[in-house]
């Protein structure tokens, strides 16, 4: 047998092989066969959300302080420049986007890519690590392309304990 007819018979048996695999993934795919853990992680998302106390207590004005909530990162602004203006609303005062006007909670990423926001130091701005966007105190778009930054259900226990997962004390 010379060296032609072995890669020949290799390269016949490397094909078969090939063709195998794709047609047992794809008689595989056709019957789906749902597990427990699968059908554990279904109930989960039609639970009433997850709630997690966070206490603000040692916060200061221009500081930020990351939870994580749910998988992802919210972040705790606490702001410099408190609005004087500030009305409460139901369940945010709609100009300052927030719910205590001391306060801006918000999810700790932004854009397609959804990259971590860093705090300009004594500015109040928010920077997307990407792209560049430029965010107010109250997660407005400054400057770049791009919506508001997104806010998670919170509400406050009491002064100092804020409460991620939803905009009231009651749950559903």
């Amino acid at each position: 047998m010379d060296r032609r007819q072995v890669y020949s018979i290799f390269l016949k048996l490397l094909t078969l092989l090939g063709v195998t695999i794709v047609m047992a993934v794809m008689i595989n795919s056709l019957f789906p066969v749902e597990r427990e853990d699968d059908q554990a992680a279904q109930l989960a998302e039609h639970k009433a959300p997850q709630t997690i106390s966070v206490t603000l207590m040692d916060l200061q004005p221009g500081e930020v302080q990351f939870v994580q909530w749910q998988g992802k990162s919210v972040a705790v602004l606490r702001r410099n420049n408190v609005p004087g203006d500030f009305v409460k609303g139901e369940p945010l005062n709609q100009q300052w986007r927030s719910v205590k006007a001391e306060y801006f909670v918000y999810f700790n990423s932004a854009g397609v890519a959804q990259c971590p926001l860093f705090l300009i130091a004594g500015e109040d701005q928010l920077k997307d690590t990407c792209s560049g966007i430029l965010y107010d105190s109250s997660g407005r778009r400054l400057r770049g392309t791009g919506n508001a930054l997104q806010i998670p259900p919170h509400y406050f226990a009491d002064e100092t304990t804020l409460v991620i997962g939803s905009w009231s004390g009651s749950q559903p």
